[in-house]
């Protein structure tokens, strides 16, 4: 489907019993990258609109959140791989959206340089509404594009949502580049004397 089935190649194993379909068409993702993809541009989506308005969070307890929502997609994935269950391909992708969400925002936390936060509500950090909407956000309009996978109505739907997470996946891996690049330039330099 419009050749995105080259770029998601080396990232996802494409079987289309394992896919989205509609109308002869196979989504170049299987459901659970489908969600992870979604979930990155989803969250790149709500760190665009949201960035004026976000400061970074210290790391701790904020990295706790994340970290959480990658344990969905460690327990369903083990689970089925080892025979245990065999989920639908809409909760593989819903175990995928979170990846997707925590992924950008774990490594957002990276990128930016650290400053104290202090919340206009007067309440401890980590109940801040910008912290929350941080993740509330990306998974609703996460869950809004997994929907539309599993009712896209038209062709033309299923196509979007192809471009969609070609898009969030660009933009992780431009994100990881520019965060590996910073640290890199950032280490000092070791005097050899």
């Amino acid at each position: 489907m419009l050749g995105f089935e080259y770029l998601f190649r080396v990232l996802c194993h494409q079987l289309p019993s394992r896919s989205p379909q509609w109308e002869g068409l196979i989504f170049p993702l299987c459901w659970r990258c489908a969600g992870m993809h979604l979930g990155m541009f989803s969250c790149y989506v709500s760190l665009l609109i949201g960035s004026s308005r976000r400061r970074r969070p210290l790391w701790f307890p904020y990295a706790a959140l994340p970290i959480m929502l990658l344990l969905p997609l460690a327990v369903d994935g083990l689970g089925n791989f080892f025979s245990l269950w065999s989920s639908p391909g809409w909760i593989r992708a819903v175990t995928g959206l979170g990846a997707g969400v925590a992924l950008p925002l774990l490594l957002q936390m990276l990128v930016q340089p650290s400053g104290p936060i202090v919340p206009a509500s007067g309440l401890p950090a980590p109940y801040d509404w910008t912290f929350l909407s941080a993740f509330l956000w990306p998974i609703a309009i996460g869950s809004a594009g997994i929907w539309l996978l599993v009712h896209p109505f038209s062709t033309m739907v299923f196509r979007i949502l192809a471009i969609a997470a070609a898009t969030g996946t660009v933009l992780f891996f431009a994100h990881f580049s520019r965060a590996w690049f910073c640290s890199v330039r950032s280490r000092p330099i070791v005097s050899t004397k």
